[in-house]
């Protein structure tokens, strides 16, 4: 697990407007920053991000989060392996898999990364994963 103190330095240290516009289009508006939210289908800029905030939200679907749970969301990955690549672009070392739990644990951690890699490729790339996942979107499970 990666202590609280990394992941609070990384949402300090990371320019969550950067970050963000890495990805998408930001137009700046006031203190904050506008763009479509890449997380619904919209076409009018609805999401904001606010750099003295460390936040961005969405008004229309309301996804909301700091930086790492934007790039978590925009590229489908676990919280923690946004944690890791943002913790990389500013220098910092994480040893998230030196503790004695993860060590006792590994196998299972490694069995859980595999399966769940297995999943989200067959959700993604097969056609009987794209049927259930719309269905899983008709029951709003995202």
């Amino acid at each position: 697990m990666i202590s609280q103190n990394i992941i609070n330095r990384i949402i300090e240290e990371v320019d969550i407007v950067d970050t963000v516009a890495s990805y998408i289009a930001l137009t700046p508006k006031g203190k904050n920053y506008w763009a479509v939210c890449p997380f619904h289908d919209d076409s009018n800029p609805s999401m904001s991000v606010s750099r003295e905030k460390k936040f961005f939200k969405c008004f229309s679907c309301g996804t909301s989060g700091n930086v790492i749970s934007f790039v978590q969301k925009y590229e489908h990955i676990s919280y923690t392996d946004a944690a890791i690549k943002l913790a990389k672009k500013i220098g910092v070392d994480i040893d998230e898999f030196d503790t004695p739990e993860y060590r006792k644990n590994k196998q299972f951690y490694q069995a859980m990364d595999e399966a769940k890699n297995f999943y989200q490729f067959y959700l993604n790339n097969t056609a009987e994963g794209l049927k259930a996942k719309l269905y899983l979107e008709e029951r709003n499970i995202n």
